[in-house]
């Protein structure tokens, strides 16, 4: 653009040196502000080492991200640069390959924004080098499908927040960057403008000016900078992070939210068991009404404990799943129950069961104690009437949202579940079913769960007659996370790759595969998505 298109105004900047710096830092987050600003040194040197960069920098870039920021389900590192201020004084004339991140590029000097799908999101280390608002939330979307490509819509369900990651490489003497609070300017102060490189066509926001926004982010040149000053060297990674859909309550904001410890089948060992399992990091637990299969009030007593231990520190640190199961999911006489009342009172019995095996807290009536909720209650089987299941259904859906975050099924075919969703006010947020070649891994019923945001949890898939377990699948998946993992927990894995939308139930009891389970998680997490290998 040409001077004579606009003028040139003075604006009033504060400087910050190190101790003003430390005072303001702990102000500004991201969520409110659109920047947030970290002191995290880092041991890594080798910036013009690509592999190195993309092996351990972006690892350890991604425990930056899980660390400090709430819901990190996915994360995607889209791109990484260089910058340095020298290479452009030096010669303006080079020819740079916006394809090589080691080829540094200049600090932007113009003003831009940070991408983001719902809110502007500027800077999340410290800054980058431009006042330009990054990608546009549209942008955003055609970053995420394309590299994402046909695991960008299971994604999207949920939330996306694209964020640029900017650490100086060495101290700033000179391009130091000045910042915009997001809740300064709006969409009215912005234009949309074409992002095009050779494979891709985006889309980038630039600032126009307004009195009332507090300057957005770019670098710019001292006026008169001491002599002896460094050039500016810089690296920033640009990450898609994602977030699961909604539904499933905190469950999405929790580490290790893919995995649901089953405690069927533990008897008197309950407590330890599950006590065991949140040492090694699981936080949802997933449990029964049921005596035949469940100590649920065993599962209370480990959690009690965890609390003690200081393992746990808040109820929204722990998610809880329950089951209301059908009369025939009961033994005569060991039924909680009174199975020859109305289907309204055996949901109500059960339900006021498993607040008080599951309260968490002494209290004198779970039922109206606001701080005593279940997570997540599912209707185990149906009955063999619709209408007895939908006067169940409905009984369930009276205590949703207070006290019952959010209600589900289990072991329920598709002709039922397409049944109940279509009459149902309040639909289902879940389907736990088996996963196994037996019901060709209900493909047609995950199929309708995927395209309702509906979270789908697959149990029994270690007990599949179909040896998946042998197969060069499953040591491809074992060999691309973590070498040395077991072919079982493999499994888990390649079932977690099918979507944003599948969760597994997991029983172990075994230290060794507790540790495996944790471990392995936490390096699928950054596992390339578009590496995934799908079963539908």
């Amino acid at each position: 653009m040409p001077l004579s298109a606009g003028y040139l105004a003075p604006l009033h900047l504060v400087m910050l040196d190190k101790a003003g710096w430390r005072l303001c830092k702990s102000k500004f987050t991201l969520d409110q502000n659109g920047f947030q600003i970290f002191d995290l040194p880092t041991t890594f040197k080798h910036w013009h080492d690509r592999k190195a960069v993309q092996s351990s920098y972006m690892k350890e870039s991604a425990e930056v991200l899980r660390k400090n920021l709430d819901g990190v389900d996915w994360i995607y590192f889209y791109s990484w640069r260089l910058r340095d201020s020298q290479t452009g004084e030096m010669d303006q004339k080079r020819k740079v390959d916006l394809n090589s991140p080691t080829d540094a590029l200049n600090p932007a000097m113009y003003p831009h924004i940070g991408q983001h799908k719902l809110k502007v999101v500027l800077i999340y280390w410290a800054m980058a080098d431009n006042t330009h608002t990054g990608e546009s939330d549209v942008g955003s979307v055609l970053r995420a499908k394309h590299y994402l490509k046909d695991n960008a819509d299971d994604l999207l369900r949920g939330r996306l927040r694209a964020i640029n990651m900017w650490r100086p490489i060495e101290t700033i003497e000179d391009y130091p960057l000045a910042l915009a609070e997001s809740n300064s300017f709006t969409k009215a102060n912005l234009v949309a403008s074409d992002n095009i490189r050779s494979n891709f066509q985006g889309e980038t926001f630039f600032g126009m000016y307004t009195p009332d926004y507090r300057t957005l982010h770019a670098a710019f040149k001292f006026k008169s900078p001491h002599p002896d000053a460094k050039p500016r060297r810089s690296i920033e990674l640009r990450a898609l992070v994602f977030s699961n859909p909604p539904g499933l309550g905190n469950l999405s904001f929790l580490p290790n939210s893919q995995l649901l410890y089953g405690t069927a089948w533990k008897d008197e060992r309950t407590t330890e068991f599950t006590l065991k399992a949140i040492e090694h990091g699981y936080r949802a637990i997933d449990t029964a009404c049921q005596p035949r299969s469940y100590r649920e009030d065993l599962v209370e007593k480990a959690i009690q404990m965890a609390f003690t231990c200081g393992i746990l520190k808040r109820r929204e640190d722990i998610w809880i799943q329950s089951k209301f199961t059908t009369p025939g999911g009961h033994d005569v006489d060991a039924a909680l129950y009174d199975l020859a009342t109305s289907i309204s009172e055996q949901v109500h019995t059960s339900v006021a069961l498993s607040l008080t095996n599951l309260a968490h807290r002494e209290t004198l009536d779970p039922l109206t104690d606001v701080g005593v909720y279940i997570d997540s209650v599912l209707f185990h089987s149906s009955y063999p009437q619709f209408k007895d299941t939908l006067v169940a259904w409905e009984t369930l859906s009276t205590y949703v949202p207070h006290k019952i975050r959010s209600i589900g099924v289990s072991n329920m075919p598709l002709h039922i579940l397409r049944q109940l969703y279509t009459v149902a006010d309040i639909k289902p947020a879940t389907v736990q079913n088996r996963f196994m070649a037996e019901n060709k891994y209900d493909i047609p019923l995950r199929r309708f769960c995927h395209t309702r945001g509906i979270s789908f949890q697959a149990f029994s898939i270690l007990k599949d007659k179909l040896d998946l377990l042998g197969s060069v699948l499953i040591e491809k998946v074992a060999a691309s996370i973590v070498p040395g993992i077991s072919k079982g927990f493999a499994l888990h894995l390649l079932v977690l790759g099918l979507g944003s939308y599948m969760r597994v139930v997991n029983g172990a009891t075994t230290e060794e595969h507790l540790e495996e389970n944790s471990r392995g998680l936490a390096r699928f997490k950054v596992w390339p998505v578009c590496e995934m290998i799908r079963l539908d």
